[in-house]
């Protein structure tokens, strides 16, 4: 079996509880701009998981529990890189650690890395059919039900984490000297306040400290209630006055790119007008490629279209590109408001978005129809709806300014309908209709 596509949080436990209970043996792959997750199931139970970098988050998580030296994990790393062999099979080959307890940690590991996944805006997902597991490692044997149960309370725990630490952009600083005499801190403690300098974000803390955001978040609300940290509040006020702004609309965007490449179904050949191969086998070649090339670039150059043209907006907007990662997109906001106070910049970002919404679902009619236009509509609500919750923070002035957006698109593609006769597959396809057969 094969099963590919986009997910979200609510999609990605059903895809986890299908593959259990169909008692699946194979290789899902869960991947965004910047993570790549890979769980092996064996009839239904998960066996291994690794995500990115995530030999060297071994051996953080190792070091910062005590059980190896950095000196330890440097030397077991070298090797490891010029050997190619698992960083765990090294660690146990020079005594550094037990078998034993290097199995408690991986399927520890294993654990976080799939956790990992829930708090992801969204993806791509690929599963295949598969006896194959990566050579040398330790097996662990882990229960879905356990982990989405798990995994549920960790995103309504780390909502309420959020409340002191809004965003992954937060710097924190620490506050004074603490010594072991002045305060009993946890090895793990130790370690996260030896990272918060004044200048890492808490993306970057996540990252060398080779934890799961959830623990982060967790540890690092800790040092703030004991006063051993504080936030950069300049910084911080911008994370909360755009993160929201910037956040939905790049759920929007994902919407509206999973609805144009539905539309486009298994034809991208009509985008470059090549009729594509009899044989089946270089017909399913042909159009993976063109999904992969061109059919992205159509879908990006329609999103770049609808970029506000306003002079108010221009210089903001023509810096954020729909392939940019949301760090590339926040830095980029960011800079361009650090004169403005703010509350400011936000209303500026926010009035510019819903310009740019307002184009994109005005052009959508001549491409894809309107009645399509309309389903996108309805799915970008349904976003919208979702994201309403305490994770995004919206004001229900925020709110009712994008409901009046949709409420104005409807209106615009429901009297286009009355005036012209309806384009069912949209221009692109009508002019291509040979290949529609």
């Amino acid at each position: 079996m094969h099963l590919k596509g986009n997910f979200e949080t609510a999609s990605l436990t059903t895809i986890l509880q299908m593959l259990s209970n169909d008692m699946k043996t194979g290789l899902l792959r869960l991947t965004n701009e910047e993570n790549d997750v890979r769980i092996f199931f064996k009839e239904g139970v998960v066996i291994y998981a690794r995500g990115t970098a995530q030999e060297h988050a071994l051996g953080q998580v190792l070091m910062s529990k005590g059980v190896i030296t950095s000196d330890q994990l440097d030397e077991c790393l070298e090797e490891s890189s010029r050997t190619r062999q698992a960083l765990g099979n090294i660690l146990v080959k020079k005594g550094h650690v037990s078998l034993k307890r290097l199995k408690k940690h991986i399927a520890d590991q294993a654990e976080q890395v799939i956790y990992s996944v829930f708090f992801w805006d969204g993806g791509r997902f690929d599963y295949s059919d598969s006896d194959l597991v990566p050579p040398g490692v330790l097996v662990t044997h882990l229960d879905i039900m356990n982990i989405l149960l798990e995994a549920t309370r960790r995103i309504d725990e780390l909502d309420v984490l959020k409340k002191h630490l809004p965003g992954d952009d937060v710097v924190l600083k620490a506050v004074g000297a603490a010594s072991a005499d002045q305060v009993k801190l946890s090895p793990i403690e130790w370690r996260f306040l030896s990272l918060v300098d004044g200048k890492r974000k808490i993306k970057d803390i996540t990252r060398e400290s080779g934890y799961d955001k959830f623990t982060v978040y967790q540890v690092l609300n800790s040092l703030l209630s004991m006063g051993l940290a504080e936030k950069d509040e300049v910084l911080a006020s911008k994370v909360e006055a755009y993160g929201p702004i910037l956040d939905l609309y790049r759920q929007f965007w994902v919407v509206v790119r999973k609805e144009l490449e539905k539309d486009l179904g298994s034809r991208p050949f009509i985008i470059v007008g090549t009729p594509p191969p009899a044989s089946p086998s270089k017909r399913r070649d042909f159009i993976k490629n063109l999904h992969e090339t061109e059919l992205w670039k159509w879908i990006s150059n329609i999103l770049l279209k609808a970029r506000p043209k306003d002079e108010a907006f221009r210089g903001v907007f023509k810096g954020i590109h729909p392939d940019n990662t949301p760090t590339e997109t926040k830095d980029w906001v960011f800079e361009c408001f650090k004169e403005e106070a703010p509350e400011k910049g936000a209303r500026i970002l926010e009035e510019g978005y819903k310009l740019y919404l307002t184009n994109l679902l005005k052009d959508l009619p001549d491409i894809i129809g309107g009645f399509r236009t309309l389903d996108v509509i309805a799915a970008l609500t349904e976003t919208l709806s979702k994201t309403r919750d305490k994770r995004l923070m919206l004001s229900p002035d925020q709110s009712n300014g994008i409901q009046s957006v949709f409420a104005m698109a409807s209106q615009f593609v429901a009297e286009k309908l009355n005036d012209e006769e309806e384009k069912i597959f949209g221009l692109f396809a009508l002019k291509n209709r040979k290949y529609l057969s």
